[in-house]
């Protein structure tokens, strides 16, 4: 298993594809796998087929459906990782 830097060139979040070995199958297994082989605090799993995501700030959620914001959502949790250190 090993990790590929993926998005654009220069991309500020550093972000890295991980690549998981074939046998691993089905989400759960999937995802177990991830989090076992990543040392990190803060890891961030999106599905495929996401459709909007939602932001709550206390009891006030608000659903969110832009790409672009959804986008800049997830690379800020992204970015916020190394704040908490």
């Amino acid at each position: 298993m090993g990790c590929r830097r993926s998005g654009p060139a220069g991309s500020s979040t550093g972000r890295r594809l991980l690549v998981h070995p074939p046998e691993v199958v089905g989400i759960g297994p999937l995802r177990q796998r991830v989090l076992d082989h990543v040392d990190d605090p803060c890891v961030v799993m999106v599905d495929d087929h996401v459709t909007h995501v939602y932001s709550q700030v206390g009891v006030h959620k608000e659903r969110i459906e832009d790409a672009d914001t959804a986008r800049a959502i997830v690379e800020r949790m992204a970015g916020a990782r190394g704040l908490s250190g």
